[in-house]
């Protein structure tokens, strides 16, 4: 599959001293000797560390240049061998010209001092993105020996002055890592610092190995203020410094305040160490997802549906295929997508999904002229319709953006396809139940139908409001400070009305109705067309794999799905059962000649053979789902943003503007739960607990909840006045 790659690393290796080099920079990418040494005491101990992550909840870091993960291995084990560990330290790294995960085995393996981290190195090219794609990966590396700890690792692929300011995190260490200024001068510019600086907690210890005069220069400039420590041989210096803000200095030079600096760190969340307890209203795949999020962190959750057991909704989907998007543009939805699939497997593997509940392997997509695309993905196609040379020519620069190819298909189908290596197909309703069971004390509360979300007074002065779950009479269901709304179209309609408007606090959802088709092989005499992988692109067919002796599955196939827009009809339909077939009929016609049979076209009838499932899905304008905390018009509306001047809301910036402290919604998913929910429960879950967000800001903004309103007001929202020109009268002609 082609999609957006990286500049390679360009990585050789020394034959007669087996380091590893750089031809692109003409640099080592550590010491000949001594490497883990220099990490030790150059980086962390120029960082306080490990003393300085010791009985905290969280610890973070953020470096310039990943490189071969050295620093980040050798900080990962000490964490791992320290007692008196914090519960989750993240490491946070920028990389633009990242290595192979062989590469980062080799480094090790061929090092002798280097060897106390082999076990880590391997745990880390299990997880590592291969290949590397721009944007941000993370890696959850929990505990050994206890599941509430554990090592995140944020990966920022691609270029550092672009990727710094995207980031959203509150650092208390930075790492300035990577080729000598000499060589490699873009990554210790100004800039860079500047961004790092702006990604630091005041206080916050940073190091580097260098004391070029530029890079002292341009610390300071920063806000770092600066002290020479002893190097490592052969270095005789090394550079600790510590991040203290020009403004809190008393100086006017703070460059990083006002409008050109707006603050990049997500707000630290209110929540005192005592009130870590969420309520998750919503018990389908994106409840689930969320409970999991948070228990992981070490909160209590309180899970509230109104079914009598989880994933009753669409999440109840008996089995669905999780590929990415992709487009030649590589849209947002694409790169959306693509990391909710890396992140789903690595979800599914931590949390010990028995296999019986879902594979991976090749899913194959058939990307012919009738294929079900995204309305943006086929302009190109549809715009030249008229045309079939034109058509024609569209599609095969389609085909060769995306890197598809003809191909013969088990089934009978044969044209152009993309075949996805990773491709998962997971048993949904297995998922929802088995992410519930890993949510140590989880309470639920079943067949309870929440009302409404209200807001009450804070119990004290400079504490957060709580939040009231209340059903239909008014009855006090719980309460928290923190509530999650997870309730796919219900959603809108549970949250507090906004008093600007006094309309719905996010976007009304859609409804989008799906029927799939599932069915049993015919009889012995009716052989089946060889082996069939998944296939998706018009539509979708899976065959099922041996069910646990405790299923009570009876289907071995399962295809669809129909779209019906704005359609609330749970009733089956004979006609969508008919549509179905027609897409199978289309993609693998061998096959669907061989279960056409089952499919009665008796008008009234349902054939035995074939079980209907139907559910409502809940989807957007577009296409994007909800995810994170809910605006507060009015406050935006009230208060300016700072360095503005008036009050109108639209001076806000999407990711400055003001949120309803403790309220957040995760919902808007539509046929992409498997490939979305996990990672934005993920986000949610990070904004919440202020951790290092899993997506680079432009991603978030995407999926914000308050996208619709904002765009809806910025355009209604009264230009300012322009200051009228004055022309000059034209000069008089004379007249001969």
């Amino acid at each position: 599959m082609s999609l957006p790659s990286l500049p390679a690393a360009q990585l050789r290796w020394d034959a007669e001293r087996g380091v590893p080099f750089s031809s692109r920079f003409d640099d080592v990418y550590h010491s000949f000797s001594g490497a883990l040494a220099q990490t030790r005491h150059v980086f962390m101990g120029g960082c306080g560390l490990p003393e300085g992550w010791q009985a905290r909840p969280r610890f973070t870091i953020v470096e310039t240049g990943f490189g071969l993960g050295l620093n980040f291995l050798a900080t990962w084990l000490a964490w791992q061998q320290d007692p008196q560990r914090c519960d989750h330290l993240h490491f946070v790294s920028v990389e633009g010209y990242p290595v192979a995960a062989a590469d980062i085995v080799r480094a090790v393996a061929q090092s002798r001092d280097l060897q106390a981290l082999a076990p880590l190195t391997h745990a880390l090219a299990e997880r590592y993105p291969q290949p590397a794609r721009p944007g941000v990966h993370r890696l959850l590396f929990p505990h050994p020996h206890n599941r509430q700890q554990s090592v995140t690792l944020t990966l920022a692929l691609g270029d550092a002055a672009r990727l710094l300011p995207q980031l959203r995190l509150q650092a208390d260490a930075a790492y300035f890592d990577g080729f000598s200024p000499a060589k490699n001068p873009e990554l210790w510019q100004p800039p860079i610092f500047k961004a790092v600086a702006r990604l630091l907690r005041p206080g916050a210890w940073a190091a580097t190995w260098t004391i070029a005069a530029g890079v002292r220069k341009g610390l300071t400039e920063a806000g770092f203020v600066l002290t020479r420590r002893p190097g490592l041989p052969p270095k005789r210096d090394s550079l600790q410094a510590r991040y203290v803000p020009w403004h809190l200095r008393g100086d006017p030079r703070d460059d990083l305040r006002g409008d050109a600096a707006a603050p990049l760190t997500p707000p630290q969340p209110p929540h005192n160490a005592s009130a870590r307890h969420a309520v998750v209203i919503g018990a389908g795949m994106a409840g689930a997802s969320a409970c999991w999020a948070l228990s992981r962190r070490g909160w209590r959750v309180t899970l509230i549906d109104a079914a009598p057991q989880p994933a009753a909704g669409a999440s109840g989907l008996p089995v669905g295929l999780c590929v990415p998007h992709v487009s030649p543009d590589d849209a947002v939805i694409s790169r959306l997508t693509r990391a909710g699939a890396h992140w789903l497997r690595q979800v599914i593997e931590l949390s010990g999904l028995p296999p019986s509940d879902w594979r991976s392997g090749d899913v194959w997509q058939i990307l012919d002229d009738t294929a079900e695309t995204d309305d943006d993905d086929s302009d190109d196609v549809q715009a030249s319709s008229a045309s079939s040379t034109a058509a024609t020519q569209a599609r095969q620069r389609r085909d060769a953006a995306l890197g598809a190819s003809q191909q013969a298909l088990p089934g009978g189908y044969e044209g152009p396809a993309l075949r996805h290596d990773q491709g998962l197909s997971v048993k949904g309703p297995a998922l929802v139940r088995h992410w519930l069971g890993q949510c140590p004390g989880l309470q639920t509360r079943w067949s309870t139908t929440v009302a409404r979300v209200e807001r009450a007074d804070a119990d004290a002065p400079g504490q957060p409001p709580r939040w009231l779950i209340k059903d239909e009479a008014g009855h006090l269901i719980a309460e928290a400070e923190t509530v999650v709304v997870a309730s796919a179209l219900q959603t809108p309609g549970l949250l507090p009305t906004d008093p600007v408007s006094n309309g719905p606090s996010v976007q009304q959802l859609i409804p989008l109705r799906g029927q799939i088709t599932l069915g049993r092989w015919p009889g012995a005499g009716q052989p089946l067309p060889g082996e069939l992988p998944p296939l998706t692109g018009h539509g979708h067919f899976i065959a099922n794999w041996p069910p646990r002796a405790d299923d009570n599955e009876r289907w071995d196939w399962a295809m669809g799905s129909s779209f019906e827009r704005a359609d609330t009809d749970l009733a089956p339909r004979r006609a969508s059962d008919q549509a179905n077939l027609a897409k199978l009929r289309h993609a693998m016609p061998d096959l669907a000649d061989v279960l056409a049979p089952q499919f009665n076209d008796e008008p009234h009838t349902r054939p035995p053979g074939l079980q209907p499932w139907v559910q409502i899905r809940a989807t957007t304008n577009d296409h994007l789902p909800l995810a994170g905390p809910v605006a507060d018009w009015q406050a935006a509306g009230q208060h300016p943003r700072p360095g503005h001047r008036g009050a109108a809301s639209m001076r806000w910036s999407l990711d400055a503007l003001p949120r309803l402290p403790g309220l957040y919604v995760l919902c808007g998913f539509g046929a992409r739960g498997l490939s979305l929910a996990a990672l934005c429960a993920e986000l949610v879950a990070s904004q919440i607990d202020g951790d290092p967000w899993p997506l680079d800001a432009a991603l978030a903004q995407a999926v914000d909840p308050a996208r619709f309103e904002f765009k809806r007001r910025r355009q209604s929202a009264p230009q300012p006045a322009q200051a009228a020109v004055v022309s000059k009268p034209a000069p008089a002609q004379s007249v001969e």
